[in-house]
């Protein structure tokens, strides 16, 4: 005989058994508002709500890893307990180290609390440039990127992220993606050929500059 209730599956911070639907785990001394995870958008599988680090989707003023369900700085003024975006400290902290966070002008690193501000060595505006949101992680995306197609639009994500949230979106959604490709910034290859030449125009520079003097 089977039931068509709700389906019982461990609590992520206590262990012991609650509804898969569940938003608040019924057992003492556990009580946690995520007894079924936060769903990490870098690799789209839950984590433990006690050890996650908060969601960047409204805040990029400060970057640094903020516990879960605390309210961060900038606009970010309210959270919902239905709200389950988050990311694993692994999975956040390999993101983050795809960031350049010198500043472009004066090559002086910049903490992740200040990307978006001006630059306290030099005054620029905006040291790291003008970087895309991740449309599965929502942190900033810098060089190679991966562009998705669904039937609501196109976005574009991490390398790192893209793959396990179209697998996510294969299992979850009824219009899964139908295109994704790899974009990668142009990079000009210099070929053997490419260097003789670069030499002997050099090489002829040089002597059309003795010739200009001795003449």
């Amino acid at each position: 005989m089977t039931s068509d209730g709700p389906k019982l599956t461990p609590c992520m911070e206590c262990g012991k058994p609650v509804s898969t639907e569940a938003g608040k785990c019924p057992h003492p001394n556990c009580g946690t508002d995520w007894p079924n995870g936060v769903l990490c958008h870098i690799c789209w599988k839950p984590a433990r709500a006690s050890t996650a680090v908060e969601s960047a989707l409204y805040n990029w003023e400060n970057l640094e890893p903020i516990p879960f369900g605390t309210k961060p700085m900038g606009e970010y003024k309210f959270r919902s307990s239905k709200t389950e975006e988050g990311y694993h400290q692994d999975c956040y902290q390999a993101i983050i180290g795809l960031l350049k966070t010198n500043c472009r002008c004066c090559a002086q690193p910049i903490p992740l609390r200040g990307l978006f501000r001006p630059c306290p060595n030099c005054g620029d505006s905006r040291p790291i440039g003008y970087p895309e949101k991740c449309g599965c992680c929502s942190l900033p995306i810098e060089d190679e990127n991966v562009t998705i197609e669904t039937s609501e639009g196109t976005f574009k994500a991490h390398p790192l992220c893209s793959e396990n949230h179209v697998a996510y979106l294969l299992g979850h959604e009824p219009m899964p993606p139908t295109k994704v490709k790899v974009d990668k910034p142009e990079k000009r290859i210099v070929t053997r050929a490419d260097a003789w030449i670069l030499l002997f125009l050099s090489i002829g520079f040089l002597f059309l500059g003795f010739w200009v003097m001795l003449k």
